[in-house]
């Protein structure tokens, strides 16, 4: 069984299959042990998230308020004039930043539908289907 419980604004702020959860209801634990967590999440003022599974967001682009830049759990990600997103790497072994990128690099077609996305972690190409 899972629960999910929300705020005032419907914003999700907690979820889980296991422990206890904040906004008083019961959850009753089922027996897959592998599939049970508990996650958490937060927002800012602007409506953003915050706080949940990635670790704390950060939004560093003044350009595209709403467009998490990293997490502190390593995640970066950049975007180009029109807000879509043109590099996202998953690990802080990965970078979307500077001059040379190891993310994974996606590309738009006409329609802002993804054309196109290079795996960054292993240099192979993945086409998705337009």
């Amino acid at each position: 069984m899972q629960t999910f419980c929300y705020d005032s604004l419907n914003r999700l702020t907690w979820a889980g299959s296991t422990g206890t959860p904040c906004c008083g209801r019961s959850l009753t634990v089922g027996t897959l042990t592998s599939a049970q967590y508990t996650a958490t999440y937060s927002y800012d003022p602007l409506n953003r998230i915050t706080g949940g599974s990635l670790g704390t967001m950060t939004y560093g682009d003044a350009a595209h308020l709403h467009a998490a830049t990293s997490s502190t759990s390593g995640e970066t990600a950049s975007y180009d004039a029109v807000g879509e997103m043109t590099c996202r790497a998953p690990t802080s072994a990965l970078t979307c930043s500077g001059g040379s990128p190891t993310g994974a690099g996606l590309t738009y077609d006409a329609e802002r539908r993804v054309k196109y996305w290079q795996n960054g972690q292993n240099g192979q190409p993945i086409t998705s289907q337009v």
